[in-house]
């Protein structure tokens, strides 16, 4: 891995979050044959992760643990990722969003801090003394030649159920063989957001990009 600024952490999130806003945003309603950006709330279409640092259930997290060094430098040493499929609900319909590819998602982190180093660094949050173990876990060395703690900062976002989201990229309709048929021969359908050949998913827990007027 690369060695980074601390001002350079979440270059990818920030493309993620400007490929999305630059799509025009309509309601699931609305929903048409082009490329569109939908804002709405989570709920649970498949059995919820569990974040790795915090163990807060989600339909999606990243978590990203980097190793301090001086001058406010930074080595990353573990980044871990996760999405499983979820229904993406407003107030005109609901839809399933079934994510592929984890890099082209963009989570604001809910939860930082430092720890270990030289000034025994403590966390804000209690999850944060997990970093050690979960370092170790993944086979990372944590202690210095002089037999000391080594410092690190560490983010984790999540998507958590009943949670805001955009969404962006082009919808289908597919048959739904379990929902609600209106007659004996016909099967319903629905709408789902997936990733394509011509026109990937982007999904985004920015503030301004969940916030965001139409």
């Amino acid at each position: 891995m690369t060695w980074l600024s601390l001002r350079d952490g979440g270059l990818r999130e920030r493309y993620v979050d400007w490929r999305l806003r630059r799509l025009p945003r309509v309601r699931l309603g609305e929903v048409g044959d082009v490329p569109v950006r939908v804002v709405g709330r989570v709920a649970r279409a498949a059995e919820p992760l569990l974040a790795p640092l915090s163990d807060r259930p989600c339909v999606a997290f990243r978590l990203r643990i980097a190793e301090i060094h001086g001058r406010g430098l930074r080595r990353p040493v573990l980044e871990l990722r996760g999405a499983v499929p979820f229904v993406l609900v407003d107030e005109t319909g609901l839809a399933l969003v079934a994510p592929h590819d984890t890099h082209r998602v963009a989570l604001q982190p809910d939860l930082s801090g430092t720890i270990g180093g030289l000034g025994r660094r403590r966390p804000q949050a209690p999850a944060g003394y997990h970093v050690f173990s979960l370092l170790e876990a993944h086979g990372t060395n944590t202690v210095t030649w002089l037999g000391g703690e080594k410092a690190y900062s560490f983010e984790e976002g999540i998507v958590a159920l009943d949670a805001p989201v955009a969404i962006g990229g082009l919808a289908t309709r597919e048959l739904y063989v379990d929902g609600e048929r209106p007659t004996s021969r016909v099967f319903p359908d629905r709408l789902v957001f997936r990733d394509q050949v011509k026109q990937r998913l982007w999904l985004s827990t920015f503030a301004r990009t969940v916030r965001s007027a139409r």
